[in-house]
């Protein structure tokens, strides 16, 4: 998917990221679900009317980040890309062909790298490019950079602005009126170039940060970014800032938590409507209306209801048409026509419910796809514990049990950070099996994850990825993968060999994130046949990780200690006091090793694009002899599930949610997923996206005859620095895959419980306040209640 986070990888500084996909060119005439009332008015009738929503895929006629849709003044869309032509359309958005801009476009043809553009209405085109073709290394990267005008009539003026011979812009807009305003990387100043003038002048100084989105409505420029509470609405007539309290607070409720994805799509999108004075807001809450200094903000399209809302698709721009109609363009190429029908019921008429603890972004985005291809169908999709809220687990359990005993729970479940084996006993689940059994009539699944989900002779829960625990390194790394006192031999021979070097990446300096990495390949053997703690096993794993954190702690300095403190200081911040104990702490960091900030390399491997990583790694100068094996532990042959789906034993709608979860783990939804999909034709796909993908096919071979898919640069304080070519698994590579995850037989599912008691008492032993015994006798009692339910 365009938009799965991926796991933590490394506190490092990312410095250079990844080149984005793109795929076919066809018009998919399927009706969307977005509205804007209630099924009932209160009268007993049904209330009518939503917007219907028309894709196009575009995927084949661009590559790279869409830097701008915009209207211009003949009534054409155009579509600004960076890496390739642009795009127009003069029927109101129903086809695209190229728009050429032939200074942009010779750039391109002479492999500068264009890293912004931006147009006016009249045609007026802003640019800032690289003006070295040759490879930089990272401190380089910013000393080319060129900042050009382009006139309608092609015309090209260059521009220079005041910054410091270290700093550049990353950013351009340009108003209506021809001025062209830039944000640099890492000053808070807005600069400006006035039409017909060529230098620039410092302009706005913002104290927040300079903007990353930014948009022209009249007088009014609106500003958006990161660290901004809300947008900033600045009057360019009266040089003054603008208060709208109604606009600030309905965005500090809905998006407080926007993200800019390096201005490669946005959470929070704003743009001016036909009107005079009328700006909308896009983003995952739907659409919304707002009249500057007006008293409210309307809702034109329900985000449940409509792509907006997916978190596969990755809002770029967003343009009103006429007849009240709009068009957006998304990530990849995507291009979404909104259409108002009066004749459809605001809000369709079979619900279901779905349910998760967290947010789970497969979820989110298989609801969207769902309701877009069944348009009389609604699924609410209820969080228990909303990001930033403060319900707890046990707060949000105890309601979603209330609603089943009541017979108003969900259809549909994640089971995910939820006690699965009590609802399987309870009789709460329903038994997928016969579903299996015909979902396998259309596509090849990896048997042995659906064999290793069963309980109780039932299939009650089905994972739509899983991630897989490996290692890599030189020689040691296949004697370290046999099991966890394996590894604790071969870390601390590594150690002896490299005194002063760190063992792991920087944030493993933590009793706990060592635990839990190696917990992931152990937890599973903690707890007998017959339901009871096996407190062997979990003084065995106690001993074995305290071997591996001394081995870890005998590389601390002074200045280690500085940056571990600033990593948990960030880390608390943004993820809690327990952040050492999430298991998306657990990544490889092929970075790290590369740099020479770890030498171990113990995690897991998350999807596609990060075995793609794994296996590059090889083809890096000095490392041709790394090798990566399974990771094992007191466990073998694990495997991680991630988004557990379960349907709800007392569903009123059992058929839809069937349905819904047929759809779930399809072909061709699964191989839309990032992760390793259960549906091996559907992993085939993804495999068979990424090695096709259209903009791969004009790229030239590197001197080893291979495709550069993407490209990794990381590099921070402490003079770590690497760059990694990503080339896209071959055939053979991925081969190797299916063999590895057709070894897989025990799943690992976290008990945060079980974890908490040997992680307290852990760390006091791992830490050397208390021995083993005591450690485990504390355990023990911690889980005597827990352990008798």
């Amino acid at each position: 998917m365009k938009k799965r986070k991926r796991w933590i990888k490394t506190g490092s500084l990312l410095l250079a990221g990844m080149l984005l996909l793109s795929g076919c060119g066809t018009l998919k005439n399927t009706e969307g679900t977005a509205g804007n009332g209630k099924t009932d008015d209160g009268s007993g009738s049904t209330a009518m009317g939503r917007y219907t929503e028309t894709e196009l895929s575009l995927e084949d006629m661009m590559q790279g980040n869409i830097c701008q849709m915009l209207t211009l003044s003949d009534g054409n869309t155009v579509i600004l890309n960076e890496f390739d032509s642009s795009l127009i359309s003069e029927d109101q958005g129903q086809s695209f062909h190229t728009y050429e801009i032939p200074v942009v476009d010779q750039l391109n043809a002479k492999q500068h790298y264009v890293m912004d553009l931006k147009m006016n209405a009249d045609g007026t085109t802003a640019v800032i490019y690289d003006d070295n073709t040759e490879e930089e290394s990272v401190d380089e990267f910013g000393k080319y950079i060129k900042y050009i005008v382009i006139s309608p009539e092609g015309e090209t003026t260059e521009l220079t602005l005041p910054l410091s011979e270290d700093e550049y812009a990353r950013n351009v807009w340009i108003s209506p009126e021809g001025d062209c305003y830039f944000a640099s990387v890492s000053t808070h100043t807005l600069y400006r170039v006035k039409k017909g003038e060529t230098e620039g002048t410092p302009f706005l100084t913002i104290d927040e940060d300079g903007p990353r989105m930014l948009s022209f409505a009249g007088d009014l420029m609106i500003m958006d970014g990161y660290y901004y509470e809300a947008p900033l609405l600045y009057d360019l007539k009266a040089d003054t800032y603008v208060e709208d309290t109604v606009l600030a607070d309905f965005v500090k409720e809905y998006y407080g938590q926007r993200s800019f994805n390096g201005s490669s799509w946005f959470d929070l999108y704003l743009f001016q409507g036909k009107e005079d004075g009328v700006i909308y807001l896009a983003g995952t809450k739907g659409l919304h209306r707002h009249v500057i200094g007006g008293s409210a903000v309307e809702q034109v399209i329900d985000g449940s209801l409509s792509r907006l809302s997916s978190p596969s698709y990755g809002l770029c721009g967003m343009v009103e048409l006429d007849n009240q109609e709009f068009l957006a363009v998304f990530s990849g190429g995507i291009v979404v026509h909104f259409v108002y029908d009066p004749d459809i019921a605001s809000v369709p008429s079979v619900k279901l419910k779905a349910y998760s603890l967290s947010e789970d972004t497969y979820m989110q985005a298989a609801i969207t796809e769902y309701q877009v291809n069944n348009p009389d169908v609604y699924v609410e999709y209820e969080i228990g514990m909303e990001e930033g809220s403060s319900v707890t687990k046990e707060d949000a359990l105890k309601k979603l049990n209330t609603q089943i005993l009541a017979g108003q729970g969900p259809d549909i479940l994640i089971m995910d950070g939820m006690p699965l084996s009590s609802y399987i006993e309870k009789g709460l689940l329903l038994d997928l099996t016969d579903t299996v059994a015909d979902m396998e009539q259309d596509a090849e699944f990896f048997d042995n994850v659906i064999e290793a989900m069963k309980q109780d002779g039932g299939i009650y829960t089905l994972p739509c990825t899983i991630n897989l625990p490996m290692v890599f390194g030189r020689q040691w790394a296949a004697e370290a993968g046999q099991g966890l006192t394996q590894a604790a031999d071969a870390i601390e021979k590594l150690q002896q060999e490299n005194p002063e070097s760190q063992i792991f990446q920087p944030y493993m300096y933590s009793p706990v994130a060592v635990m839990k990495r190696f917990a992931m390949v152990s937890a599973p053997a903690w707890i007998r046949e017959d339901s009871t703690l096996d407190e062997e096993k979990i003084k065995e794993f106690l001993v074995q990780t305290k071997r591996i954190y001394e081995a870890q702690m005998k590389s601390m300095t002074p200045q280690r200690q500085e940056n571990f403190d600033m990593y948990n200081e960030y880390f608390v911040a943004d993820y809690g006091e327990n952040w050492a104990a999430n298991i998306s702490f657990c990544g490889l960091d092929e970075m790290s090793y590369l740099g020479g900030g770890s030498l171990a390399e113990m995690g897991m491997v998350d999807g596609t694009y990060d075995y793609g990583m794994l296996t590059s790694v090889k083809k890096v100068d000095g490392f041709e002899d790394v090798t990566f094996a399974p990771m094992n532990g007191q466990s073998s042959d694990v495997f991680i599930p991630q988004t557990l789906v379960s349907v709800s034993a007392g569903s009123k709608n059992q058929e839809q949610a069937l349905d819904f979860l047929r759809m779930f783990f399809s072909v061709k939804y699964q191989g839309q997923v990032s992760g390793f999909s259960i549906n091996k034709d559907g992993l085939r796909e993804n495999f068979a996206a990424g090695r096709n993908a259209s903009w791969l096919q004009d790229q030239e071979p590197d001197e080893n005859g291979d495709v550069v898919y993407g490209m990794m640069s990381v590099g921070n304080a402490d003079g770590l620095e690497a760059t990694l070519n990503v080339y896209w698994p071959d055939e053979e590579a991925e081969n190797s895959l299916y063999q590895l995850i057709e070894q897989v037989k025990v799943p690992y599912l976290e008990d945060e419980t079980l974890e908490t008691a040997v992680f307290e008492e852990g760390k006091k032993y791992l830490e050397g306040s208390c021995d083993e015994e005591e450690a485990v006798r504390n355990i023990r009692e911690k889980l005597a209640i827990y352990m008798a339910e």
